[in-house]
């Protein structure tokens, strides 16, 4: 396993699922970590199950959607942490705006620019800010995009959440190219269906499973 002694590392959507598990992770190998969610009991949850492991854990209550604040948030976080190693952009999914889901010829542009915003918009600029600050540090560093599957496969009333995702895929790579220079990772894991909160909608039954894995 990996160690993380003395790294510090922002979480987006750290208060349940995925982005708990990852933050949980960092925090067993050593590392101090930020958390980012719009629930501050579930943060307030994960922050007590970091520092119980010894580590320092800091939370952020921040609608993701908002691009600015988000931006802010990475920046505060690195002072909170004393300097930022890792950045996992974890936030997103469907958003509650009407035509999110549901098949193309029903999307709507609200529905549209709602996504975006949250799936691309956000996590495109958390990385450039967590770019920047890292590239002055001097020391390197990583960035994590997590994206889904629908991002490299068509799914059927996901269209605008898989392009969205598509869409981080390209800009992971070419960000990718532009900060290697700083010695700064950038790299997008795209998983399948994940049970958690989000997807149990999905899951509930054998045959819903079943179909999820085919």
């Amino acid at each position: 396993m990996f160690s993380f002694e003395g790294k510090k590392a922002l979480v987006t959507g750290g208060g349940r699922g995925i982005g708990r598990a990852i933050a949980l992770a960092f925090a067993r190998q050593g590392a101090d970590v930020a958390l980012a969610a719009r629930g501050r009991d579930e943060l307030d949850a994960v922050a007590g199950e970091i520092r119980a492991l010894g580590r320092k854990a800091f939370i952020h209550v921040v609608d993701l959607a908002d691009t600015d604040r988000a931006v802010n948030m990475v920046n505060a976080a690195a002072g909170e942490l004393g300097s930022l190693d890792i950045l996992v952009n974890n936030a997103g999914g469907i958003t509650e705006v009407p035509g999110s889901m549901g098949p193309l010829a029903e999307a709507t542009v609200d529905a549209f620019d709602a996504m975006y915003a949250l799936n691309v918009r956000t996590p495109l600029f958390a990385a450039v800010a967590a770019c920047r600050l890292m590239s002055r540090q001097g020391n390197g560093g990583a960035i994590l995009n997590i994206v889904s599957i629908d991002a490299l496969f068509p799914a059927p009333t996901e269209g605008i959440y898989g392009s969205a995702k598509a869409a981080v895929v390209n800009l992971t790579k070419v960000l990718a190219y532009e900060a290697g220079k700083d010695r700064i990772r950038v790299n997008a894991i795209a998983p399948g269906v994940i049970d958690t909160r989000l997807t149990e909608q999905w899951l509930r039954t054998e045959d819903q499973r079943a179909d999820r894995a085919s």
